[in-house]
């Protein structure tokens, strides 16, 4: 049974990068497209591959910031520190309201020890969603992950008081 779902989940993955696929060699200059497919990738931790479509994607986009922050992420998990910055500080620039790529820098910066640029952000964080509970439960979750418990902990009972008691929902992605 098992077997048989882990078949028809492939099964409807190849179909939707088939898709994709199609887009792209459809109109190759399809900023779009092209970040679509590098999304096929990014889901199953292909890095090499995701990043390739990726870049190409903000060749012809260099404002798309979602796709600056996918390149931060696969960056980040190749090793490539400098870059990852850039990119997640672009996707940052570019959309200052967006907290996936602050929370993607503190990653980063405990994945590299630097202490001071962690400590800066977070206090930055904090201090910009102090009314934002479920901005406070993300950066807690986050603390929580790289190992900043005693953040942690106080940024889920600031949560709290605001009435965010758990993981807000997360908003489904197109097919």
């Amino acid at each position: 049974e098992r077997a048989r779902a882990g078949m028809e989940a492939w099964t409807e993955y190849d179909k939707k990068l088939q898709k994709r696929r199609r887009a792209v060699n459809k109109d190759p200059s399809d900023a779009l497209a092209l970040q679509r497919l590098g999304e096929m990738y990014f889901e199953v931790g292909n890095w090499e591959e995701a990043l390739g479509w990726f870049l190409k994607s903000i060749h012809i986009d260099p404002t798309n910031a979602l796709v600056h922050l996918y390149c931060g992420i696969v960056r980040r998990n190749l090793k490539d520190y400098v870059e990852a910055t850039n990119h997640l500080k672009e996707a940052e620039f570019l959309a200052p309201d967006n907290l996936d790529p602050k929370l993607e820098l503190l990653r980063l910066y405990a994945e590299t020890k630097d202490e001071s640029s962690s400590k800066e952000l977070l206090g930055a964080v904090e201090t910009a969603a102090a009314a934002d509970g479920a901005s406070l439960w993300f950066l807690a979750e986050v603390c929580q992950e790289i190992g900043r418990a005693e953040d942690a902990t106080r940024l889920f009972e600031k949560a709290k008081a605001l009435g965010v008691t758990s993981a807000p929902e997360l908003a489904a992605e197109p097919a």
